[in-house]
């Protein structure tokens, strides 16, 4: 009796050949890997407008078998139940981003996560498989690829932000010996405390840029721009706590309750709007638009900051 080919293997194929479409319909180069052994089945290259870029991406993929009843009740996220853990865990290390895709058959959709920074995490029981729920909003269309090319630059800058980071601390503890530094990669900040008690704030990468942009506009300083923004980002996400926040997703309106929601939804709308959209100038505008009620507690920070 001749061998037969299995469905999975079949299907298996097709979601490699749908994943290989989407991408270089972006225009970007792919290299299948054959490497199961090690999880990544793909190699992606990014290039905007035909030109290559330094950014790339490893894939692995996934099928959901016809039938499969891997969906949330609300609709939220879709289940995949064999991913080994093990290759979750060395992802963690990788340079680049690791793209989790998943076809689901009978929806005939892609899912996609990136392993690095997943929605929502599996679980740490010690068991060979692990769970990873995707979000069904994160599909492989025009807006996911954006995404995808978003955080890969994103992830990049991120270790060259903190190597610039670390220079620029170098370079002020030598200015300003016997000092202490308070150095926060993530904030993109460096605070420098003098032995007589004045303290030095140093911004580097996109805060950097942001806060330029709001002094610019503002006149406002730097010391005072940066508390202003921490002060109302605190705020509003407290808000959101309480109150709804709108987005326009597919033309109508979703609201979203909560911090973490508020979060998730704004750093979707910056990726797929593009990472260069200048931030500080929508907030310079806040500022200058609601002067009148900012006006006491710019006075005060800048009181604050003269004492």
């Amino acid at each position: 009796m001749p061998p037969r080919r299995p469905d999975t293997h079949v299907n298996a194929d097709i979601t490699t050949t749908k994943l290989r479409g989407a991408f270089l319909s972006a225009g970007w180069t792919v290299q299948e890997l054959n490497s199961s052994d090690y999880g990544e089945d793909l190699l992606v290259r990014i290039f905007d407008e035909g030109i290559a870029t330094p950014y790339m991406f490893f894939v692995q993929a996934k099928h959901l078998e016809p039938g499969s009843k891997h969906r949330s009740k609300n609709d939220r996220y879709v289940s995949y139940s064999r991913f080994k853990r093990r290759h979750v865990e060395v992802w963690e290390n990788f340079w680049q981003p690791v793209v989790l895709a998943l076809w689901d058959i009978d929806q005939d959709q892609i899912y996609w996560d990136i392993a690095q920074s997943l929605d929502w995490p599996p679980t740490d029981r010690d068991t060979e498989n692990c769970t990873i729920r995707f979000p069904t909003d994160n599909l492989l269309d025009a807006d996911g690829l954006a995404r995808i090319r978003a955080r890969t630059i994103n992830r990049a800058q991120r270790h060259e932000g903190e190597l610039s980071g670390i220079k620029v601390l170098i370079d002020r503890v030598r200015e300003l010996f016997d000092a202490e530094v308070d150095f926060d990669p993530g904030a993109e900040r460096i605070l420098i405390t003098l032995p007589n008690g004045d303290g030095d704030l140093t911004f580097f990468g996109g805060m950097a840029k942001m806060i330029t942009e709001v002094t610019e506009q503002t006149g406002l300083d730097g010391r005072t721009a940066y508390e202003l923004l921490l002060i109302l980002g605190t705020s509003f996400l407290k808000c959101a706590d309480e109150h709804p926040v709108p987005f326009i997703r597919n033309g109508s309106v979703q609201l979203t309750t909560g911090a973490k929601g508020v979060m998730r939804e704004a750093l979707r709308d910056r990726e797929v709007g593009g990472l260069d959209v200048p931030m500080g100038d929508g907030l310079a505008q806040f500022i200058e638009n609601h002067s009148d009620l900012l006006g006491p507690l710019i006075q005060h920070l800048q009181g604050s900051d003269s004492e």
